[in-house]
């Protein structure tokens, strides 16, 4: 039993009392940075709720990219990782592949882009969610 409030929460509740305690009685300089600072919990807060999630994401990602990379023989080119491969350690192996130009062109190709958009808006949900939001608007 948890006696006490998960870090996001604790941090959203920092970003609320910035907001609209601290911020209100602020001028200029000061009071753009109580706006960073509120900004700062929350995307940390974002972060502590889902980053878990988002690394497990990107290593099942990058694992079936890696994998599908096929040899002329049937056999990945590239080791398939396991799961003791952190995230980091397979985006190095990516690049790699990469810059080998094994994603080139064709059906490798449209598997690395689609994962990179989505890897990238996974971050961005992160990051920064009214990014999206103003976009999906956009493309609307």
């Amino acid at each position: 039993m948890k006696d006490y409030p998960p870090a996001d929460e604790l941090l959203e509740a920092v970003a609320a009392f910035l907001d609209e305690e601290v911020k209100p009685l602020l001028k200029g300089g000061k009071r753009f940075k109580s706006i960073v600072a509120a900004n700062a919990c929350r995307v940390v807060a974002r972060e502590a709720a889902g980053k878990t999630a988002l690394v497990e994401e990107q290593r099942r990602g990058l694992g079936e990219l890696l994998g599908e990379l096929l040899g002329k023989d049937g056999q990945p080119t590239a080791a398939v990782p396991g799961d003791d491969s952190s995230a980091d350690e397979l985006g190095r192996e990516l690049c790699a592949a990469i810059a080998e130009g094994a994603y080139d062109q064709g059906r490798s190709r449209e598997q690395l882009l689609a994962w990179l958009r989505s890897d990238v808006e996974a971050r961005l949900r992160i990051n920064d969610p009214a990014f999206l939001e103003r976009n999906e608007r956009r493309d609307k």
